[in-house]
Order: structure tokens, then sequence, then C-alpha cells
């Protein structure tokens, strides 16, 4: 699973870059964290566990509209209801 995991990053990224330069995981997590784990796996460093999880994250907050913490979060399959 290591090696798969590994490969699918190279594959997707540009996802992870998108990510890195945007909000990443609605403002949840500090950006400069993502970008730090970014450069160390661009150096060599293996950080696929942390960038998929965070990307599998990420994609799942936006395809729920949980795309910022300073508003209402709405959660898509509670019929558009708030969260908080």
């Amino acid at each position: 699973m290591h090696r798969f995991r590994r490969g699918l990053l190279v594959q997707l990224a540009g996802e992870i870059q998108s990510m890195v330069d945007g909000k990443p995981l609605a403002g949840l997590i500090r950006p400069e964290f993502i970008r730090a784990q970014w450069q160390a796996h661009n150096q060599g460093y293996d950080r696929s566990d942390i960038l998929w999880g965070l990307l599998l994250i990420d994609r799942w907050m936006q395809q729920h509209g949980w795309l910022s913490l300073n508003g209402p979060l709405k959660d898509g399959y509670a019929g558009g209801t708030h969260v908080r």
C-alpha cells in the first residue's frame, strides 16, 4: 500500500499543490504545516501518509460544503442544516 500511495501522490501533485496554495481544510490546519510536509516530501522524505490523509479530508470538506470555518458550517447530507 505504501508504494501505491507514494505513486498516487506523484499523479496528484497538481491537486496537492492547489491544496497547499489555497485555504486547506477550510483553515482547520495551518497552511505552513501542510506546505512544510509537501516541501519535505518533494525533497525525498516520505510524507505520503500525511499528505494523502490531508488531501482526502480536504476534498471531503469541499464536497460537503465545509469551505470556511468563519461562517456557519453546513452539512450537505443534513439537508443544508447548520452544524454549528
